[in-house]
């Protein structure tokens, strides 16, 4: 089988934590690259997964708008763009 080289710019901290993850999981970054090149080639589709936990800022909004979507406090349903930017204008959003 021949072989071709790609080059591909990221950011040294993208590259390094790459590097260490594909360590932990037994392949090189470049076994890992291959890895994911055939299962784009194989699925045609790129997927996307994280394991990342909102911040405590994000935490907050969320349980607010829980609390708020609990209480019946929620924006009606608008079928048309402008019903809802009038909406938002008379609330002051």
């Amino acid at each position: 089988m021949n072989y071709t080289i790609i080059t591909s710019r990221v950011d040294a901290e993208t590259k390094r934590e790459a590097t260490e993850l594909s360590s932990e999981l037994g392949l090189s970054l470049s076994e890992t690259i291959k890895v994911l090149l055939k299962q784009f080639i194989k699925s045609r589709q790129i997927s996307v997964g994280t394991d990342e936990m909102p911040n405590e800022y994000l935490r907050s909004v969320m349980k607010k708008s829980a609390e708020n979507y609990r209480k019946g406090e929620v924006s009606p349903k608008f079928n048309i763009p402008s019903a809802a930017q009038q909406y938002l204008e008379e609330h002051g959003v």
